[in-house]
């Protein structure tokens, strides 16, 4: 809600989309003129149709959400997946519940790594779990300007960067 990002992608929707829609409606009842793009990926057909069935009606218009096949990819020498192909956008917020590793028999996913020079100037990336994939990611951001911490609540690793 204080961040207002005005890009926000989601890997692995769930209830976590109907709660960032909630957000953007609440903020757009204060700014009818904020209209952030919210792209959500999903890497399996039957749950992309699931969250559609299941998603609040009233919300949907405010989350695209997109099937997007994985593949394996690198890390510093070491198998990891990503998502195939992502939206090209200055992303603000990101919220990382997928793809999971473990699926493709590999410790990470490197999608926030692919997207390095790409990130707001103003970036948060909350990882639900993922514990190696945030250490990763980590291990490349601070060297454009991230800080890290745990989410007092949630515990969640936050990656976060101010312009």
């Amino acid at each position: 809600m204080n961040r207002k990002p005005n890009y926000i992608l989601e890997f692995g929707p769930g209830t976590s989309s109907n709660i960032i829609c909630l957000a953007i409606v609440k903020l757009k009842k204060k700014d009818p003129n904020y209209n952030p793009i919210f792209i959500s990926l999903e890497h399996h057909k039957d749950w992309l149709d699931f969250h559609h069935e299941t998603f609040k009606p009233e919300l949907a218009p405010y989350c695209q959400m997109i099937l997007v096949p994985t593949i394996l990819s690198k890390f510093q020498g070491m198998d990891a997946c990503k998502y195939e192909e992502i939206p090209d956008y200055p992303y603000d917020f990101i919220f990382v519940d997928g793809p999971s590793p473990s699926e493709h028999g590999v410790l990470i996913s490197t999608d926030c790594i692919e997207l390095a020079d790409k990130l707001s100037p103003t970036c948060t990336i909350v990882f639900d779990g993922r514990e190696a994939s945030a250490k990763a990611t980590y291990s490349v951001l601070k060297e454009k300007g991230f800080k890290k911490r745990r989410h007092p609540f949630s515990i969640c690793w936050e990656l976060s960067r101010t312009s």
